[in-house]
């Protein structure tokens, strides 16, 4: 015996949540037969058992990506801890070349400015004599 039924109304779904939290949702549809009787299905489905596992995963996941991000950040605070210590290190390294290098060139230049200071006073007794093996040797 099949039932000759028609749609005569179609309620949308609707989320009801209960004081405690707990949400269902229901779905109403109306029908008649043809022998005049009107008919109304209710269908309650309890939230949890529709959505529970959704719900329960994607928070899993959010869980999951918060973890993820606090070790990306706490990543990238060592290492910027690290570039900072590379920074000042590498700094300090060409402070140290840089005088060291200014020693060397500075040195020669002192001690010629002094003899050029006895040359000007024409103390030539004080004056080193450049070795023949230099370049300066055809000046003389």
């Amino acid at each position: 015996a099949v039932m000759n039924a028609t749609v005569l109304q179609n309620y949308t779904i609707a989320t009801n949540r209960m004081p405690d939290g707990e949400g269902f949702y229901v779905k109403v549809r109306r029908f008649y037969d043809t022998t005049g009787i009107d008919w109304y299905v209710v269908i309650i489905v309890d939230r949890e058992y529709i959505l529970g596992e959704i719900v329960r995963n994607t928070q899993q996941t959010q869980q999951d990506i918060d973890a993820s991000e606090k070790q990306v950040d706490d990543d990238q605070k060592e290492s910027k801890t690290m570039m900072y210590i590379a920074v000042i290190g590498s700094s300090a390294v060409m402070v140290v070349l840089c005088v060291v290098l200014a020693i060397r060139i500075t040195a020669p230049l002192l001690r010629l400015e002094g003899e050029m200071a006895l040359v000007a006073v024409m103390d030539l007794e004080g004056v080193d004599h450049v070795q023949e093996q230099s370049s300066l040797s055809e000046v003389r």
